[in-house]
């Protein structure tokens, strides 16, 4: 038998796993529509306090750091 991860002690209060990869398409798709929408200044912008509208981007994107 498999472990699973709700098969822990404490995990069963989660519910049953949840396959979330077919949502990872239409979000990258949202995604890239979004930072395609940009205007240069914007790419200078800070997004969240630290993150420049490039780090999130690396960050999120496949090949980012």
């Amino acid at each position: 038998m498999v472990t699973q991860p709700n098969d822990r002690p404490g995990l069963a209060r989660l519910g049953p796993p949840i396959d979330a990869r077919p949502l990872f398409g239409p979000e990258l798709e949202a995604l890239l529509g979004l930072l395609l929408g940009l205007r240069a200044p914007d790419w200078g912008r800070i997004a969240v306090p630290g993150w420049t509208v490039p780090d999130v981007a690396a960050h999120l994107l496949p090949g980012g750091p």
